[in-house]
């Protein structure tokens, strides 16, 4: 059965319609973006449904880059261990690892790889703004173990790229907020521990992993 639209619904739409055009003119979204979400909400027939859950249509495009698992090593020593002659653990990474809760069953959990400028930052923007906004579009942030357990995972990385984990922080033995970074240069395979500080500016072209929400 087709839904027929309320007013209510058209103004919701002729809203969410302004809001995005005006976020293109302000340089926060990418035109194309926009442009796919407003086309699949002009195909579909039932549309107040779609209205509905626009949320997802937002989301659609984010898909799942690799699928790693959480507990299958139960606390940071076996961790350590495993890395061994594997990768290099960078000094914040060690101290921070040394915090790092771990799961004690194992959990498979989907990742999404995505640029800050994906998120529709065209400027270099705050850690809190980048996890807000991508919350915001139905991504979660992701468990401080997923930076251990993708470096692990992860043994094919492609040269050259590095990606850093959309994790709450923790402290290093300084008091410095930390979060994970997964990386593969000239030196090999690499855990490093970044700057975690919610002000720290980044770029829009860094690499983030975010959970897909189960939601």
């Amino acid at each position: 059965m087709v839904m027929v639209a309320t007013t209510d619904q058209k103004a919701r739409l002729l809203d969410l319609t302004t809001g995005v055009l005006e976020l293109v003119r302000d340089g926060k979204r990418d035109p194309e973006e926009v442009c796919d979400v407003l086309q699949v909400i002009k195909g579909e027939r039932n549309f107040a449904f779609i209205l509905g859950c626009k949320q997802q249509i937002l989301i659609s495009r984010f898909k799942i880059r690799k699928t790693i698992k959480l507990g299958l090593h139960k606390s940071p020593e076996e961790y350590r261990k495993t890395f061994a002659g594997k990768c290099e653990i960078g000094i914040y990474a060690g101290q921070i690892l040394d915090e790092t809760p771990v799961s004690q069953d194992e959990v498979a959990i989907g990742l999404v790889f995505v640029m800050g400028r994906q998120l529709g930052f065209k400027r270099s923007a705050c850690r809190d703004a980048i996890y807000a906004h991508a919350l915001e579009l139905g991504l979660e942030k992701c468990p401080a173990e997923v930076g251990p357990a993708l470096r692990e995972q992860y043994p094919d990385q492609p040269m050259g790229e590095g990606v850093v984990i959309g994790m709450d922080p923790i402290a290093d033995s300084g008091g410095d907020l930390r979060v994970f970074g997964v990386e593969h240069y000239d030196g090999g395979l690499w855990l490093y521990g970044g700057r975690g500080n919610p002000d720290r500016v980044w770029n829009p072209d860094d690499l983030w992993v975010f959970a897909l929400s189960r939601k």
